[in-house]
């Protein structure tokens, strides 16, 4: 299950971190996610790794 987390920064340091299951990596799925946990005047700054493929075929 992917994650994404969420971390609070104060004069460039990181002050708390927050985890949160999402169903996938996708901007129509992350989006209510930022709406609820970001706080209003912050930033979402997108750093979504490239998918990569685990599977064998």
């Amino acid at each position: 299950m992917p994650l994404v987390a969420a971390v609070e920064m104060r004069e460039g340091r990181p002050q708390r971190v927050r985890f949160d299951p999402v169903a996938v990596f996708s901007r129509s799925a992350l989006m209510p996610w930022v709406q609820l946990a970001v706080a209003p005047g912050g930033r979402a700054d997108p750093a979504v790794p490239q998918a990569q493929d685990h599977g064998g075929s």
